[in-house]
């Protein structure tokens, strides 16, 4: 009977032992799933900022083309302005003139 509850008490003991071991091997595996889930979203968000880094200079360099075109745009129509202003002015200003004698 003693050597029973001996054996019961060695098997009591093993089956303890082996549950604090599965709880500490379970420990140790939901530290390194965090560990391992924080560097993911670590990584994610160095990559999305890196994209919206790349997406803002794009974009930059769209308006800035785009803001030249315009004032290449301007430029030509004020020439033409001015040229017109510089072959029609006299004439402008002499009707104009008459036009106030009447």
């Amino acid at each position: 009977m003693d050597q029973v509850v001996a054996r019961l008490l060695q098997i009591d003991q093993t089956a303890a032992q082996m549950v604090n071991d599965a709880r500490t091997e379970l420990e140790q595996t939901k530290a390194a799933m965090e560990s391992e889930k924080e560097s993911f979203k670590r990584s994610y968000l160095e990559k999305a900022k890196h994209r919206i880094s790349l997406l803002e200079k794009e974009g930059d360099a769209q308006v800035q083309e785009a803001f030249s075109r315009l004032d290449q745009h301007n430029q030509k129509q004020l020439q033409k302005m001015q040229k017109k202003y510089d072959e029609n002015h006299k004439k402008w200003e002499d009707e104009i003139f008459h036009r106030c004698l009447q």
